[in-house]
């Protein structure tokens, strides 16, 4: 009797997939099941393995990179080009493509931070909110489960503080679930109001549920983070200055305001501040601090970027500086979809030459 879809061994299900992936035919796999695993598998049953296999983690459609655009972007941008990552996808199938693409290229960046790191130390992973990192860190930790070669000594941590009530699913520390609990040695999150006042920053960053992370955020290896927070600014971060009677008028007062990178504010000149009783998001990394990092040859900072987003926008106005200016270079791996990396050349090609290093 063959075994119900449960039962099904990883090593038999591998193997299915890896025969399927190789051009065999339904009859010949199930054959070649049958003869190895010593089972009773059906040909129909063959499919139900694909479905399987899929389910965890052991196939997954990854869309194809346009190398064309990457380069286009970083001679425009005077960035590597490897650093570039622009996902071949439609409109209606962005956000999956570009999430998986991003979640590839972290996981291959884990693995070599693990090889570098001495036996005990664990593999610090800062992670972003919003509903594009939903997504990624579900494609991630897929690939984690199912790669042998994974590091299985993860430091998982929350890179800012909660949320609107209801998307609670978007915030980090809602991720923290979707890695295997096999490879995760431990969890930091960060417990504090989503906004506060630039003059209690550092108040707060003494009390318990806060102070841990800042304490430990020296030990975080690669930072992982989407990219467009602008065009949810008006529907998380804005509504909850909205719904506790406080403005973000304080941002639209410069004309040059362009976007949020966890939750903090930069424009195309550099990073917005707040002084005094100005309102701010509370974040583990300052827009510099984040930069700084990005800058250090042992750290990587993957920024994910895509068009399909709850809203639709267009966020190539938001990629825009983080392209031309190099002070505003707080990533140096950037995965986007085909129609923003578009975008972000016709607005490059409009506006002025990146910003020089003096």
């Amino acid at each position: 009797m063959a075994m119900s879809r449960k039962h099904y061994s990883d090593e038999l299900v591998l193997t299915a997939a890896e025969l399927f992936l190789n051009g065999e035919s339904a009859p010949e796999i199930k054959n070649k099941l049958n003869d190895r695993f010593g089972e009773q598998i059906t040909r129909e049953q063959v499919y139900v393995l694909m479905r399987v296999a899929r389910e965890r983690g052991m196939l997954q459609v990854v869309g194809p990179q346009d190398a064309s655009l990457e380069r286009d972007i970083a001679e425009r941008f005077r960035c590597d080009a490897g650093g570039i990552t622009v996902v071949c996808t439609d409109a209606d199938r962005t956000g999956g493509h570009v999430a998986a693409a991003a979640a590839n290229a972290v996981l291959e960046l884990l693995k070599i931070v693990a090889k570098k790191k001495r036996a005990g130390e664990v593999v610090g992973l800062g992670l972003g909110p919003g509903p594009t990192m939903l997504a990624a860190c579900e494609a991630l930790g897929r690939l984690i489960g199912n790669d042998p070669e994974a590091p299985d000594s993860l430091k998982l941590f929350s890179l800012v503080c909660g949320t609107l009530a209801h998307r609670a699913k978007f915030e980090p520390t809602s991720f923290f679930n979707l890695f295997p609990a096999s490879h995760v040695r431990a969890c930091v999150g960060m417990f504090a109001p989503i906004v506060v006042r630039q003059s209690e920053l550092e108040g707060l960053k003494t009390l318990p549920g806060v102070c841990e992370a800042f304490a430990e955020r020296g030990e975080i290896d690669v930072v992982f983070a989407s990219i467009g927070e602008l065009a949810d600014a008006r529907s998380v971060i804005g509504k909850t200055f909205e719904r506790s009677g406080r403005s973000l008028d304080f941002l639209d007062e410069r004309g040059d305001f362009a976007g949020l990178i966890l939750h903090r504010p930069y424009s195309a000149t550099g990073a917005v501040t707040q002084k005094g009783n100005q309102w701010r998001a509370l974040s583990l990394f300052e827009v510099a601090e984040l930069a700084s990092f990005a800058g250090n040859k042992d750290k990587y900072v993957v920024l994910v970027a895509n068009q399909a987003r709850e809203c639709g926008a267009d966020i190539s106005g938001e990629l825009l500086p983080i392209l031309a200016n190099p002070k505003l270079r707080f990533w140096n791996r950037l995965v986007l979809d085909v129609a923003t990396a578009r975008g972000l050349l016709k607005r490059g090609n409009t506006a002025a030459g990146p910003v020089s290093d003096d």
